[in-house]
């Protein structure tokens, strides 16, 4: 069997099979992309007429994706509410968004008396995470071709 020289196509089978290998000096890893970090939070919500005669039974989440990475979710009931504007409060605090990466945040507030509030969290977690799934894919392909995001309107 004839040997390869460094490089040759027995190093590329095995950079294949092991994935990534670094093709910086000394085996260093590539440069770290620079981030800046951010908080975002959902504040409030206002009600202007609730659907129940005097009291809607509300529930928010709202569901974090980086670049199309691991999501983060955060639900909360908000209880029995009237008219008015009423605290959220849910935050993501230091978010690390890198140069040329994209955050996508999705919320959704409900009216739900019906269920038990276990259901309807994970009812609103499940979609909250298909949303900014979504969303994450929408991002991610307007990155790569601005017409997408022409396509998605502004």
């Amino acid at each position: 069997m004839k040997a390869h020289a460094r490089g040759g196509r027995d190093d590329r089978i095995r950079n294949f099979r092991t994935g990534f290998r670094s093709r910086f000096a000394d085996g260093a890893p590539p440069p770290a992309v620079p981030t800046q970090q951010f908080s975002l939070r959902v504040e409030s919500m206002r009600i202007s007429n609730t659907r129940s005669m005097h009291e809607d039974t509300d529930y928010v989440t709202v569901t974090l994706s980086v670049c199309g990475g691991v999501l983060q979710t955060q639900t909360r009931a908000l209880g029995n509410v009237n008219n008015g504007t009423h605290p959220i409060g849910l935050t993501f605090n230091n978010v690390a968004v890198g140069v040329g990466q994209t955050a996508v945040l999705t919320y959704a507030i409900v009216n739900n008396g019906q269920n038990t509030q276990s259901e309807v969290i994970t009812a609103l977690e499940d979609a909250g995470t298909a949303l900014a799934q979504k969303g994450a894919v929408v991002a991610l392909a307007a990155m790569a071709d601005p017409s997408v995001a022409q396509t998605w309107g502004p």
